[in-house]
């Protein structure tokens, strides 16, 4: 039984606590509530959502019929929405709009890992049991929360060994960490780089995680990221080991073996139909993306690297995701490999180029098919994407999600973690609002459309790949017989 946390939103008056939950991949639409003190608990297949609230709350029901009216399902947004009342009306519940997932009170969890060690309570064998099947749910339910939970934990340690050991304040051997400089990072940085005003530069989202990046035991067995240690690398560098892991990849034959062979398979993939083609009404606006502040640009430069990717996938698998989806999908983003969104400027179209420049560099080194105009395809593929609006950008989000986490691997699950969830969130807590807008959206789908009109291959390889160059000898070679560019 797998089981996924969903996005939501948490609200407030001086009576109710209001959960909106979105649900896309719902099986079913009746779900169970339970609500319990300040434990709250809702599951709707695959879906589990636990929360420690910070004040108590009282339902009745415990199986809820999705019409009653404390806990609808709006079908068009696949959202559930939950009202429980408070039970002391008026109290003022401090956090809850920022609350995450928990099962359990910090001392209950504690006492939950001991039975799950000495198999007791709910993790004891008990055949005689009424209901095994609920009791499996509970059960299953509780190790998901508890793994996730551990994982958290264990990193929050794993960080504050760094810092110990940063701050000198950690013995190996004869020797004794240096002491380590707020806003400096451990990697030699280049003249003229900006220093951070935090004891390291943060990543993932909004750049709102700090300490490793690989917890709980993670290893990058398939050596999926270019820059391990994001905390400690600024931005520059990680934009440097982006290019040059780009440049390192770039490979002339197996690019012109492509171009020169262009055969049955790669002529199916470009005349594939994404589902979005014909859905899509034209543009009735002409007006180009901006953003009112940095935050905004960072949600837009994550947004095309990761709808890239999903997109690349989409088409070369033709609308049906592989095992390997969630490998091709991350490879193909900068964000997941080395931790990099475009450096913000006054002028949004001059990001937004640099941001589709680096998705049309990665695909064409990493993934199987390398082809100029199938980079331009999965770009028009983005395009239509955009302009479908909010809701269709979501729910593409919520699949990149899915298979991110379906990949089993440890470290694209936390990059899903660190990256796509709670880009995901901010989505929803939005709604119509802002950037989530169709408007906004639109705007942005124009500005990729006027930077693809002026993509250019030099622009995109230089003149180390010289892809004008090499193309045309490949086609002379082509006319005077010749070929082997493998």
């Amino acid at each position: 039984m797998d089981l996924s946390t969903p996005s939501f939103r948490a609200s407030q008056d001086h009576r109710f606590v209001r959960l909106r939950i979105h649900c896309p991949a719902a099986k079913t639409q009746k779900c169970v509530v339970v609500a319990h003190g300040n434990i709250f608990g809702f599951h709707l297949d695959p879906y589990y959502l636990p929360l420690v609230l910070p004040g108590p709350v009282q339902r009745q029901e415990s199986n809820v019929d999705p019409s009653a009216s404390s806990a609808s399902f709006e079908t068009e947004s696949s959202t559930v929405e939950i009202v429980l009342e408070k039970c002391n009306p008026g109290e003022h519940f401090q956090g809850l709009e920022s609350i995450q997932p928990k099962i359990l009170p910090d001392s209950e969890m504690e006492e939950a890992r001991k039975d799950s060690r000495l198999g007791k309570g709910l993790f004891a064998n008990d055949s005689s049991c009424d209901d095994e099947g609920l009791r499996e749910v509970a059960r299953k339910m509780m190790e998901s929360s508890m793994m996730r939970e551990n994982l958290h934990l264990e990193g929050k340690m794993e960080a504050k060994m760094v810092e110990e050991e940063e701050e000198g304040m950690v013995e190996k051997g004869e020797f004794k960490t240096q002491p380590f400089q707020q806003g400096v990072s451990s990697h030699p940085a280049e003249p003229g780089e900006k220093p951070c005003s935090k004891p390291g530069f943060g990543y993932g989202y909004l750049s709102r995680f700090h300490g490793p990046l690989l917890v709980g035991g993670i290893t990058d067995t398939r050596n999926l990221l270019e820059v391990d240690d994001p905390d400690r690398s600024s931005v520059e560098q990680r934009m440097r080991s982006a290019e040059a892991n780009e440049d390192s990849r770039w490979d002339e034959g197996r690019y012109l073996d492509n171009f020169v062979y262009e055969d049955e398979q790669i002529q199916d993939l470009m005349a594939w139909k994404s589902p979005l083609v014909g859905r899509v009404a034209p543009s009735s606006s002409s007006s180009l993306f901006e953003a009112p502040d940095a935050s905004r640009d960072d949600q837009a430069c994550l947004l095309l690297q990761i709808h890239y990717a999903s997109c690349y996938d989409q088409r070369t698998t033709l609308g049906d995701p592989t095992v390997e989806s969630g490998w091709t999908i991350s490879s193909l983003s900068r964000c997941m490999t080395s931790s990099y969104l475009e450096s913000q400027s006054d002028d949004a179209n001059q990001w937004i180029q640099r941001t589709v420049r680096g998705s049309i560099r990665r695909s064409l080194t990493y993934p199987l098919y390398r082809h100029w105009r199938l980079s331009l395809q999965v770009l028009q593929d983005l395009i239509h994407l955009l302009s479908s609006g909010r809701s269709k950008v979501v729910e593409s989000l919520v699949e990149v999600s899915q298979r991110l986490e379906e990949s089993t691997d440890g470290v694209m699950v936390r990059l899903n973690q660190v990256w796509i969830q709670p880009l995901i969130s901010e989505a929803f807590q939005q709604d119509q609002q802002g950037f989530w807008s169709d408007e906004t959206l639109e705007a942005l789908s124009n500005s990729v459309t006027k930077v693809k009109e002026r993509m250019t291959k030099m622009e995109v390889g230089g003149e180390e790949w010289d892809l004008e160059v090499i193309e045309e000898a490949a086609r002379q070679a082509q006319e005077d017989g010749e070929g082997g560019f493998i």
